[in-house]
């Protein structure tokens, strides 16, 4: 009866182990980055491609930005008021519609033929606000 009972424990305990191993750590601007990567809505064309891990990865330096700011003014004595207006500035439309994007087709950079839709843009405001809310609470 014993035996049994420790060969389900050890293997649980082994199973579980394994997969806390196998667990991967992002950082604040990765995991945001890839989020909206991924729930962005590119449009759909069937002869259209998009390369979601490649935008992922060329969006982690942007976030990467706002995380750090919201790191430095932490560390510079900020209010948790002030940070939220903040967070309430960048998702304004007019600090939206202020950023500049750029597509990059077949190796070259090209102005965007659209605007982006509201949900894009509430999707970008909302990634962008909770990085820049990791960095000033200090989640990596």
């Amino acid at each position: 009866m014993l035996r049994p009972r420790l060969l389900f424990i050890f293997t649980v305990s082994l199973a579980s182990s394994v997969l806390c191993a196998c667990t991967q750590t992002l950082t604040s601007p990765e995991r945001h980055a890839r989020h909206y990567a991924y729930v962005a809505d590119h449009g759909f064309d069937p002869h259209y491609y998009i390369n979601k891990a490649e935008t992922a990865r060329m969006l982690i330096p942007f976030f990467r930005c706002f995380w750090e700011m919201g790191v430095q003014d932490r560390e510079t004595g900020l209010s948790r008021e002030k940070a939220l207006e903040k967070v309430m500035c960048f998702q304004s439309e007019e600090y939206l519609t202020s950023i500049e994007t750029k597509e990059k087709f077949a190796g070259k950079w090209y102005e965007p033929y659209s605007n982006p839709s509201r949900k894009d843009r509430k999707d970008f405001a909302q990634a962008i606000s909770q990085t820049y809310m990791d960095g000033y609470e200090g989640k990596k």
